[in-house]
């Protein structure tokens, strides 16, 4: 049962982070795989120089709230099961 209840909350949170990261695209913002790869191109310093602060905030702040709350939604609605 824990098994399930925990596949249940990695399902909340993949798909929440599917739909913020089309988000951030549609909003022209930065997503971890496009500020990583600059990095890997770039170097970590010239990335986070050429990052805007929007995404740095919507990568840093926005994203990690939004799947943490997505984990307690989870975890809230996991109890039901």
């Amino acid at each position: 049962m824990i098994l399930l209840k925990i596949l249940l909350i990695g399902w909340i949170i993949l798909i929440g982070a599917i739909l913020l990261n089309g988000l951030a695209n549609w909003l022209g913002l930065a997503t971890w795989y496009t500020f990583l790869a600059r990095a890997a191109q770039q170097g970590w310093l010239s990335a986070i120089r050429q990052t805007p602060i929007i995404s740095h905030l919507f990568l840093f702040l926005i994203y990690p709230l939004a799947l943490g709350g997505l984990a307690w939604l989870g975890l809230k609605l996991s109890r039901f099961w």
